[in-house]
């Protein structure tokens, strides 16, 4: 199946739209940079934090990691797939999901969606388009477009579109993912008013086999051809649908500081600053659906209605207000900043009860303070009234300490907290449950250590009443103390042409009867780079290898798009094993990999979730080429 061309000429459309002149770099508030480069691209996000409140960061323009294009295995991240791309994921390393305020719980299409606080606003100087395109095996494709233009000195506008489509390698396991943002800043002459915006749009439709029937076919290699193979579901769907829009105004309430000579100059000014004021609103419509028919009703323990089929739905709608203050100024270096806000969040849920409505109140305050040169303190509390979460808040610690090019990190959590919704009180025709949990109180303490591209540090965690779905995918509470701990070692080094991307992470739980994880995971790219044709090109040649230990990994349930324990199949001790080649000529590149070279060498056991083999070994070709006008 091909890319769907109405979709195609809508987005070329909308490029079009976009693409007029515009040669001014926009700057918002913080003009923090004076490019001087036509080609310069920097991004930032959307982050009110103490650590970096709008930071620039560098367009990443090296061959590194082209190749790892799937969302859910780049950027160091690991995550447990069902086999093929666009589908649901469970995080292979242990990281708390901490929020203050309300929040439903199911999150295991995140990685696949747009979110408001991951969306980058890029600057630019001249017009900025990157065009990424991957296609693969079993017609397999995945497209993405970026750009971003001054329309005028103090205006920009940015598109970014995402497409996943791939049916996969066995019977209904077909995804189709799209994303798209539409962004827009804005700042006024004078830079004391500006504001960024921006409307999201996603959208998943998945297929939902419920793994194959028979893994010994599999195992013993019985059947060559994926899609003969028997299927636990034949007709399940799941579908995600949300459309949000945020605002976020900004004020700076003295007419100083406003201009500077040298905007590079980042000495201590401490003179009196009233600060900036933001506010920020935030809308997002959710609908989560399940469908499925009445001759898969043998695959659940329990089917309340088997006289209709399946329609599980669930709709969430959110408003979020905010209002913000604080004195960073990104063009000097403050010994003391401070962040305070407010925000009101109110919730809607509807579909499978009664509609239930919250409304909380959630002020924050953090601190940064930078009173002795190379040592940086930060500090930063949240609190939860009203509704669902009340008394829920967040309490964090840390201390920054740089030697040279060294950077030691210490931090702290605690947290109490509320269990998702999810876990409380849920309707469908496959699961039904009214728990009333106590409160998650989350203790962490971490320690790292920073040296150019080398990386280590140890992570602890102590848990109290930690909720987690049981071998029959329903909501428990672990009434003990839960205990991990976990470490990290990231070394990147060259020698020569040879380049050696090394990761290993380490976990251990005192409790792993409810929380399941891989002891040790393994990362490594071994690759040789070259330039050609009197650096006109450059090559890159290399392998890429990934392994987990083997345990008892979560499976997955369809009907809750949620991941729950067993104790049948202990998976892992497998090493994934890719061949790529990468070929840069000016602002384009190319990479031809074979994935998953390894693929039926040894044993035919390679699963990251019980019943969902990971797909054999073929060919990706994908090419990025970039346009700076």
């Amino acid at each position: 199946m091909c890319i769907n061309i109405q979709a195609l000429a809508r987005l070329k459309l909308i490029i079009i739209i976009f693409c007029f002149s515009g040669s001014i770099l926009f700057s918002n508030n913080k003009d923090t940079l004076l490019v001087t480069d036509s080609s310069a691209v920097f991004y930032y996000y959307n982050n009110i934090d103490v650590a970096g409140f709008h930071k620039l960061y560098n367009l990443d323009t090296s061959l590194t990691g082209i190749q790892n294009y799937d969302p859910l295995f780049s950027d160091n991240k690991y995550y447990a797939s069902l086999g093929n791309i666009g589908l649901a994921h469970k995080n292979l390393v242990f990281s708390p999901f901490i929020t203050q305020g309300f929040n439903f719980g199911t999150n295991s299409f995140d990685n696949y969606l747009f979110k408001n606080d991951k969306i980058k606003y890029y600057r630019v100087v001249k017009a900025f388009t990157d065009l990424f395109y991957v296609m693969g095996a079993k017609k397999e494709q995945f497209l993405r477009v970026i750009h971003s233009q001054n329309v005028t000195r103090r205006l920009t506008l940015g598109i970014n579109f995402r497409l996943i489509h791939s049916p996969g390698f066995y019977k209904r396991q077909f995804s189709d993912d799209k994303n798209f943002v539409c962004k827009v800043q804005y700042s006024t002459k004078n830079k004391r008013y500006s504001l960024i915006a921006n409307y999201i749009h996603n959208k998943i439709s998945v297929q939902e086999n419920g793994g194959i029937t028979f893994d010994s076919i599999f195992e013993k290699n019985i059947e060559n051809n994926r899609e003969l193979f028997d299927i636990n579901l034949s007709n399940a769907e799941n579908r995600l649908k949300q459309n949000s829009f945020f605002v976020n105004q900004y004020f700076r309430l003295s007419k100083n500081n406003l201009h500077y000579t040298d905007s590079m100059d980042t000495k201590d000014n401490d003179s009196f600053d009233l600060g900036q004021i933001s506010y920020s609103l935030y809308f997002s419509k959710l609908s989560q659906i399940y469908k499925d028919d009445i001759a898969d009703t043998l695959f659940y323990w329990t089917t309340y209605d088997k006289s209709n089929p399946t329609y599980d739905s669930t709709f969430i709608y959110k408003i979020e207000n905010q209002l913000f203050w604080h004195n960073s100024d990104d063009n000097r270096e403050k010994k003391y900043l401070f962040f305070i806000g407010l925000k009101h969040r109110y919730v809607e849920i509807s579909g499978y009860a009664d509609k239930k409505y919250f409304n909380q109140f959630i002020p924050s305050i953090n601190s940064l303070i930078k009173i002795i040169k190379n040592f940086e303190l930060i500090l930063k509390a949240k609190y939860v009234s009203g509704d669902y979460n009340e008394g829920d808040y967040e309490l964090n610690a840390q201390i920054n300490l740089k030697k040279g090019k060294s950077k030691f990190i210490f931090k702290g959590t605690y947290t109490k907290q509320e269990p998702e919704w999810f876990y409380q009180q849920y309707y469908s025709n496959h699961f039904r449950w009214d728990n009333n949990f106590n409160k998650q109180k989350i203790i962490s303490g971490g320690l790292a250590y920073k040296y150019k591209k080398f990386e280590t540090g140890v992570n602890y965690y102590k848990i109290n009443d930690f909720v987690y779905l049981d071998t029959l995918a329903y909501p428990c509470r672990f009434n003990k103390e839960l205990n991990l701990l976990s470490a990290h070692i990231y070394k990147d080094f060259k020698l020569g042409y040879w380049g050696f991307d090394n990761k290993l992470i380490y976990q251990s739980t005192t409790e792993d009867n409810v929380l399941r994880l891989p002891e040790l995971i393994a990362n490594i790219s071994i690759h040789y780079t070259r330039n050609l044709f009197k650096s006109a090109a450059t090559l890159q040649l290399g392998f890429d290898f990934f392994y987990n230990s083997n345990y008892f990994a979560d499976a997955y349930m369809p009907a809750t798009r949620s991941f729950y324990l067993q104790n049948k199949k202990e998976i892992g001790n497998y090493f994934y094993g890719d061949l790529f080649l990468i070929l840069k000529i000016k602002r384009a590149r190319l990479f031809l990999k074979y994935h998953h070279i390894n693929s039926g060498l040894t044993s035919y056991d390679y699963y990251m979730v019980p019943h969902y083999p990971m797909q054999d070994g073929g060919f990706r070709f994908g090419v990025s080429w970039r346009f700076y006008d």
